[in-house]
Protein backbone atom coordinates (compact mmCIF):
# COMPACT_ATOMS: atom_id res chain seq x y z
CA UNK A 1 0.00 0.00 0.00
CA UNK A 2 1.36 3.32 -1.05
CA UNK A 3 1.81 5.89 1.75
CA UNK A 4 -0.56 9.01 0.99
CA UNK A 5 -1.70 11.96 2.78
CA UNK A 6 -5.60 12.67 3.40
CA UNK A 7 -6.72 16.29 3.58
CA UNK A 8 -6.45 15.97 7.20
CA UNK A 9 -2.85 15.84 6.93
CA UNK A 10 -2.54 12.55 8.72
CA UNK A 11 -0.41 9.75 7.23
CA UNK A 12 -1.87 6.61 5.52
CA UNK A 13 0.32 3.61 7.18
CA UNK A 14 0.00 0.70 5.58
CA UNK A 15 -2.07 -1.58 7.13
CA UNK A 16 -1.21 -4.21 9.91
CA UNK A 17 -0.62 -8.16 9.43
CA UNK A 18 -0.54 -8.72 13.16
CA UNK A 19 -4.55 -8.98 13.44
CA UNK A 20 -5.81 -11.46 15.56
CA UNK A 21 -8.52 -12.60 13.07
CA UNK A 22 -7.93 -14.69 10.00
CA UNK A 23 -8.98 -12.08 7.46
CA UNK A 24 -9.71 -8.91 6.65
CA UNK A 25 -13.14 -8.51 4.07
CA UNK A 26 -11.79 -8.80 0.65
CA UNK A 27 -14.23 -6.63 -1.15
CA UNK A 28 -13.73 -3.50 0.58
CA UNK A 29 -11.01 -1.84 -1.26
CA UNK A 30 -8.94 -1.34 1.53
CA UNK A 31 -6.47 0.61 -0.35
CA UNK A 32 -9.26 3.32 -2.03
CA UNK A 33 -10.54 3.86 1.58
CA UNK A 34 -6.88 4.30 3.12
CA UNK A 35 -6.23 7.12 -0.02
CA UNK A 36 -9.57 9.03 -0.23
CA UNK A 37 -9.64 12.45 0.91
CA UNK A 38 -11.77 12.76 4.11
CA UNK A 39 -14.51 15.01 2.10
CA UNK A 40 -15.13 11.92 -0.05
CA UNK A 41 -15.69 9.55 2.50
CA UNK A 42 -19.52 10.23 2.77
CA UNK A 43 -20.88 11.21 -0.98
CA UNK A 44 -23.63 13.50 -1.05
CA UNK A 45 -26.00 12.93 -2.77
CA UNK A 46 -25.68 9.25 -2.53
CA UNK A 47 -26.99 7.75 -5.73
CA UNK A 48 -28.09 4.75 -3.96
CA UNK A 49 -31.54 3.59 -1.13
CA UNK A 50 -31.61 0.95 0.94
CA UNK A 51 -33.55 -1.19 -1.59
CA UNK A 52 -37.33 -0.94 -1.11
CA UNK A 53 -37.21 2.14 0.70
CA UNK A 54 -38.08 5.73 -0.62
CA UNK A 55 -37.50 8.27 2.10
CA UNK A 56 -35.43 10.82 1.85
CA UNK A 57 -33.74 9.62 4.81
CA UNK A 58 -32.96 6.53 3.83
CA UNK A 59 -29.93 7.44 1.53
CA UNK A 60 -27.14 5.43 2.91
CA UNK A 61 -23.69 7.36 2.14
CA UNK A 62 -21.52 4.87 -0.02
CA UNK A 63 -19.37 4.41 -2.45
CA UNK A 64 -20.39 0.52 -2.41
CA UNK A 65 -23.47 -0.60 -4.60
CA UNK A 66 -25.97 -2.27 -2.83
CA UNK A 67 -24.98 -6.19 -3.07
CA UNK A 68 -21.77 -5.21 -1.54
CA UNK A 69 -22.83 -4.43 1.91
CA UNK A 70 -25.46 -7.12 2.04
CA UNK A 71 -28.67 -5.31 1.34
CA UNK A 72 -29.74 -6.54 -1.79
CA UNK A 73 -29.68 -9.83 -0.45
CA UNK A 74 -31.35 -8.53 2.83
CA UNK A 75 -34.30 -6.51 0.23
CA UNK A 76 -34.93 -9.79 -1.22
CA UNK A 77 -35.58 -11.67 2.04
CA UNK A 78 -38.16 -8.68 3.28
CA UNK A 79 -36.01 -7.46 6.06
CA UNK A 80 -35.61 -3.62 6.70
CA UNK A 81 -33.16 -1.81 8.64
CA UNK A 82 -33.70 -0.67 12.31
CA UNK A 83 -35.12 2.82 13.15
CA UNK A 84 -32.88 5.34 13.16
CA UNK A 85 -33.37 7.66 15.64
CA UNK A 86 -30.57 10.39 14.53
CA UNK A 87 -32.60 12.92 13.94
CA UNK A 88 -34.08 12.75 17.71
CA UNK A 89 -30.93 11.95 19.06
CA UNK A 90 -28.20 14.31 16.72
CA UNK A 91 -24.28 14.00 17.76
CA UNK A 92 -23.10 17.38 19.13
CA UNK A 93 -20.82 18.40 17.11
CA UNK A 94 -19.05 20.54 20.03
CA UNK A 95 -18.51 17.75 21.87
CA UNK A 96 -15.67 15.23 22.38
CA UNK A 97 -17.02 11.58 22.96
CA UNK A 98 -15.54 8.05 24.18
CA UNK A 99 -14.96 5.49 21.78
CA UNK A 100 -15.86 1.59 22.55
CA UNK A 101 -16.14 -1.54 21.40
CA UNK A 102 -18.65 -3.33 22.19
CA UNK A 103 -18.77 -7.56 22.85
CA UNK A 104 -21.97 -9.11 22.47
CA UNK A 105 -21.64 -12.20 24.95
CA UNK A 106 -25.40 -12.67 24.76
CA UNK A 107 -27.65 -13.22 21.86
CA UNK A 108 -30.61 -10.30 21.63
CA UNK A 109 -33.78 -11.82 19.76
CA UNK A 110 -31.42 -14.29 17.73
CA UNK A 111 -32.48 -17.41 20.10
CA UNK A 112 -29.36 -19.53 21.68
CA UNK A 113 -26.14 -17.45 23.02
CA UNK A 114 -23.95 -17.09 19.95
CA UNK A 115 -20.50 -19.02 19.43
CA UNK A 116 -17.20 -17.23 20.55
CA UNK A 117 -16.76 -16.57 16.62
CA UNK A 118 -20.35 -15.25 15.98
CA UNK A 119 -20.21 -12.50 19.02
CA UNK A 120 -20.82 -9.17 17.71
CA UNK A 121 -18.16 -6.45 18.06
CA UNK A 122 -19.13 -2.78 17.24
CA UNK A 123 -17.42 0.24 18.10
CA UNK A 124 -20.35 2.28 19.38
CA UNK A 125 -20.40 5.94 21.47
CA UNK A 126 -22.86 7.47 23.44
CA UNK A 127 -25.20 10.14 22.84
CA UNK A 128 -26.88 12.10 25.95
CA UNK A 129 -31.04 11.87 26.66
CA UNK A 130 -32.32 15.18 26.53
CA UNK A 131 -34.82 14.36 29.26
CA UNK A 132 -35.51 11.92 32.24
CA UNK A 133 -38.11 10.30 30.54
CA UNK A 134 -35.96 9.56 27.28
CA UNK A 135 -33.76 7.39 26.42
CA UNK A 136 -29.99 7.78 26.06
CA UNK A 137 -28.82 6.51 22.85
CA UNK A 138 -25.36 5.19 21.38
CA UNK A 139 -24.06 6.16 17.60
CA UNK A 140 -23.19 2.26 16.78
CA UNK A 141 -20.74 1.19 13.77
CA UNK A 142 -21.80 -2.81 13.26
CA UNK A 143 -23.06 -5.73 11.12
CA UNK A 144 -26.19 -6.60 11.35
CA UNK A 145 -27.17 -10.77 11.40
CA UNK A 146 -30.13 -11.22 9.45
CA UNK A 147 -31.20 -14.02 11.47
CA UNK A 148 -30.85 -16.85 13.73
CA UNK A 149 -27.48 -18.89 13.45
CA UNK A 150 -26.62 -20.63 11.83
CA UNK A 151 -27.68 -19.89 8.01
CA UNK A 152 -27.58 -15.78 8.71
CA UNK A 153 -25.12 -13.79 7.13
CA UNK A 154 -24.03 -10.15 7.79
CA UNK A 155 -25.61 -6.88 6.45
CA UNK A 156 -23.78 -3.34 6.48
CA UNK A 157 -26.74 -1.17 6.84
CA UNK A 158 -24.36 1.82 7.69
CA UNK A 159 -23.73 4.11 11.19
CA UNK A 160 -27.04 4.05 12.95
CA UNK A 161 -28.49 6.03 16.33
CA UNK A 162 -30.06 3.41 18.04
CA UNK A 163 -32.24 4.78 21.41
CA UNK A 164 -33.93 1.22 22.08
CA UNK A 165 -30.30 -0.39 22.17
CA UNK A 166 -30.12 0.73 25.99
CA UNK A 167 -31.94 1.61 29.34
CA UNK A 168 -31.14 4.87 31.18
CA UNK A 169 -31.33 5.86 35.23
CA UNK A 170 -31.18 9.44 35.43
CA UNK A 171 -30.26 11.55 38.70
CA UNK A 172 -29.27 14.74 38.41
CA UNK A 173 -27.10 15.76 35.91
CA UNK A 174 -25.26 12.16 36.25
CA UNK A 175 -26.29 9.75 33.31
CA UNK A 176 -25.62 6.03 33.55
CA UNK A 177 -26.42 3.72 30.22
CA UNK A 178 -27.69 0.32 30.99
CA UNK A 179 -26.67 -2.43 27.86
CA UNK A 180 -27.32 -6.23 29.52
CA UNK A 181 -25.12 -9.20 28.03
CA UNK A 182 -22.54 -6.48 26.42
CA UNK A 183 -18.98 -5.83 27.81
CA UNK A 184 -17.26 -2.35 26.88
CA UNK A 185 -13.58 -1.84 26.05
CA UNK A 186 -12.72 1.86 25.85
CA UNK A 187 -11.00 2.19 23.10
CA UNK A 188 -8.68 4.96 24.05
CA UNK A 189 -7.87 7.70 26.72
CA UNK A 190 -7.97 9.85 23.97
CA UNK A 191 -11.76 11.22 23.14
CA UNK A 192 -12.58 11.62 19.42
CA UNK A 193 -13.96 14.80 17.70
CA UNK A 194 -16.96 15.11 16.19
CA UNK A 195 -14.95 15.39 12.86
CA UNK A 196 -13.39 12.21 13.18
CA UNK A 197 -16.69 10.56 14.82
CA UNK A 198 -17.22 11.73 11.10
CA UNK A 199 -14.66 10.14 9.46
CA UNK A 200 -14.92 7.23 11.18
CA UNK A 201 -18.51 6.61 10.09
CA UNK A 202 -17.21 7.55 6.55
CA UNK A 203 -15.20 4.36 6.92
CA UNK A 204 -17.97 2.35 8.25
CA UNK A 205 -20.02 3.44 5.36
CA UNK A 206 -17.43 1.61 2.88
CA UNK A 207 -16.26 -1.56 4.65
CA UNK A 208 -18.29 -4.17 2.81
CA UNK A 209 -19.48 -7.58 3.78
CA UNK A 210 -18.33 -11.29 2.66
CA UNK A 211 -20.52 -14.03 1.86
CA UNK A 212 -21.20 -16.51 4.69
CA UNK A 213 -18.62 -18.29 4.91
CA UNK A 214 -17.11 -19.87 9.04
CA UNK A 215 -13.75 -17.68 9.48
CA UNK A 216 -15.57 -14.46 8.65
CA UNK A 217 -18.39 -12.54 10.66
CA UNK A 218 -18.77 -9.23 12.82
CA UNK A 219 -14.88 -9.45 14.16
CA UNK A 220 -13.60 -9.22 11.01
CA UNK A 221 -15.28 -6.30 9.93
CA UNK A 222 -14.78 -4.28 13.75
CA UNK A 223 -10.96 -5.06 13.06
CA UNK A 224 -11.32 -4.04 9.53
CA UNK A 225 -13.09 -0.92 10.78
CA UNK A 226 -10.45 -0.36 13.39
CA UNK A 227 -7.16 -0.85 10.54
CA UNK A 228 -8.13 1.91 8.27
CA UNK A 229 -8.86 4.29 10.82
CA UNK A 230 -5.09 3.74 12.04
CA UNK A 231 -4.46 3.44 8.68
CA UNK A 232 -5.87 7.16 8.41
CA UNK A 233 -4.66 8.40 11.59
CA UNK A 234 -8.34 8.31 13.62
CA UNK A 235 -6.90 5.46 15.74
CA UNK A 236 -3.87 4.96 17.00
CA UNK A 237 -1.54 1.88 16.44
CA UNK A 238 -1.47 0.94 19.92
CA UNK A 239 -5.19 1.71 21.19
CA UNK A 240 -5.92 -0.80 18.16
CA UNK A 241 -3.60 -3.71 18.94
CA UNK A 242 -4.54 -3.29 23.36
CA UNK A 243 -8.39 -3.24 22.00
CA UNK A 244 -8.36 -6.06 19.66
CA UNK A 245 -6.02 -8.12 22.33
CA UNK A 246 -8.64 -7.75 25.36
CA UNK A 247 -11.14 -8.28 22.56
CA UNK A 248 -10.02 -11.79 21.93
CA UNK A 249 -9.52 -12.47 25.48
CA UNK A 250 -13.35 -11.58 26.17
CA UNK A 251 -13.99 -14.02 23.16
CA UNK A 252 -13.63 -16.99 25.67
CA UNK A 253 -16.89 -19.90 26.56
CA UNK A 254 -18.82 -20.01 29.59
CA UNK A 255 -18.61 -16.53 30.43
CA UNK A 256 -22.46 -15.42 32.39
CA UNK A 257 -24.48 -12.47 31.47
CA UNK A 258 -22.90 -9.47 32.51
CA UNK A 259 -24.93 -6.12 33.06
CA UNK A 260 -22.58 -3.18 32.45
CA UNK A 261 -23.25 0.14 33.56
CA UNK A 262 -21.96 2.83 31.38
CA UNK A 263 -20.97 6.54 32.37
CA UNK A 264 -21.75 8.86 30.02
CA UNK A 265 -18.01 10.70 29.15
CA UNK A 266 -17.45 10.19 32.53
CA UNK A 267 -14.45 7.99 33.91
CA UNK A 268 -15.71 4.56 33.28
CA UNK A 269 -15.56 3.61 37.57
CA UNK A 270 -17.56 0.33 36.57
Amino acid sequence: MSHLVSDSSAIAHPLPTWLPLPHYAAETCLDTITSLPTSSLRPEPSKHRFPGLVAPFDLYLSHLPPDRLGLERASQDGLARAKDSAITHPDDPDVDRILYMGIELDAIDLGPRPAVEERRWSLLWTLPAKKVADNASVRLLALDPSGPRPDNYYINYGPITRADYVVTALSGIEMRIRVDGVVFIRVSDKKLTFAQRQELEGIAWNIGVLDRQADYGPQNWVACLMAVAMARGVLEEDDVRRTLTEAVKTNSPGKPKIHVILDNDADDSW
